[in-house]
């Protein structure tokens, strides 16, 4: 009797191939292993688990499917890691993404009010990780939209609130390039500045009731783009260039020293065109001259002669009878979050 084994086992890879590449959703009978991965349906992202280079430790992410450079773009569990291989992601008994380590211990949850029985978690095409009931369901129940990293994508919806104290989503950096933890610096849009609907390829979307979100569309949709707030606090965004297998950079911001937040102190002023970058305003002096020397000017100036004034009047006079006044500074880039304080008449 002859038996076909070598066919069974040609046809059992052919299908266990096709499976592990259309995959492309997690389910309560279908969760993944550290060392699996769903892929969005074309194949432009995979989420699964992953160490930051010269780490061991094991996070739950998404980044480039075809990018030969580990390009991670969110993080679930960035402030839980876990310690070996046996993590797995699932569906959870109450309907929640769940991400568990290999003793069962749960360290990351969506931790939303599903109420349904059979969700699902599906990869799309936009990079947006998305619980629901069926995969074209127009009311997700949680997506990863909502809880961005580091990283702003092409189409990613970042929605804010414009009334005073709403809600305002913004990018975190990573602690620094082996830790993908929270770090110190943060990126977003001040709702304050948004003027117009369409700021170059930039869209603004007003939902109504002070409700409004912003996307970003590309010249070309095959480019690869990203906008990143490094560790190092670098705003960064940049292309990928297949030929080179590399990040090329658009445009950064602080784009000079000049922009560093802080970089001359209080009553400094900067300047790219003098070799030093920071000079004192008129009747300031360094805080430090030892410092100021060796080109450490965060901490600032001082006035040269403490101010002796009094009120006379609406007059403000010195004692030898002078007024005070302002000097003018010309050429110069108000902080950022200034506040202009004044008679709304004066122009």
């Amino acid at each position: 009797m002859r038996h076909d084994f070598g066919w069974v086992f040609v046809w059992v890879f052919l299908i266990n191939t096709i499976f592990s590449v259309v995959a492309n959703n997690i389910t309560r009978t279908h969760p993944i292993r550290d060392g699996e991965t769903i892929v969005s349906t074309g194949e432009k992202f995979a989420f699964g688990f992953f160490s930051p280079r010269g780490s061991d430790l094991r996070y739950v992410g998404i980044w480039y499917n075809k990018v030969k450079i580990q390009s991670v773009v969110w993080v679930a569990n960035r402030e839980r890691p876990i310690l070996g291989n046996g993590g797995i992601v699932a569906i959870g008994d109450d309907g929640n993404l769940i991400i568990r380590e290999g003793n069962g211990r749960i360290v990351w949850s969506s931790n939303v009010k599903v109420g349904e029985s059979n969700s699902s978690t599906f990869l799309r095409d936009t990079c947006n990780l998305v619980l629901s009931v069926g995969e074209n369901s127009k009311l997700p129940l949680w997506q990863s939209f909502n809880f961005p990293t580091d990283t702003y994508l092409p189409d990613m919806e970042i929605h804010m609130d414009i009334h005073e104290g709403g809600e305002k989503r913004v990018f975190t950096s990573w602690r620094n390039a082996t830790d993908p933890s929270p770090g110190n610096y943060t990126m977003g849009v001040d709702p304050l500045e948004v003027r117009s609907t369409y700021l170059f390829v930039f869209k603004l979307t007003n939902e109504g009731n002070g409700s409004v979100y912003f996307t970003y569309t590309p010249s070309s949709n095959s480019d690869l783009v990203r906008f990143q707030i490094g560790w190092e606090w670098i705003q960064r965004q940049e292309r990928w260039i297949n030929d080179g297998n590399l990040w090329s950079k658009v445009q950064q911001h602080p784009s000079e020293e000049c922009d560093w937040y802080n970089h001359c102190g209080a009553f400094g002023k900067c300047s790219s065109m003098d070799e030093n970058n920071c000079i004192c305003v008129e009747g300031f002096v360094p805080t430090d001259s030892e410092q100021w020397r060796r080109g450490n000017w965060t901490g600032g100036c001082v006035r040269r002669t403490q101010l002796r004034r009094c009120a006379v009047g609406n007059v403000l006079t010195m004692e030898d009878g002078k007024t005070d006044g302002f000097v003018v500074v010309q050429n110069v880039k108000l902080p950022d979050f200034v506040d202009y304080i004044g008679n709304e008449e004066v122009y």
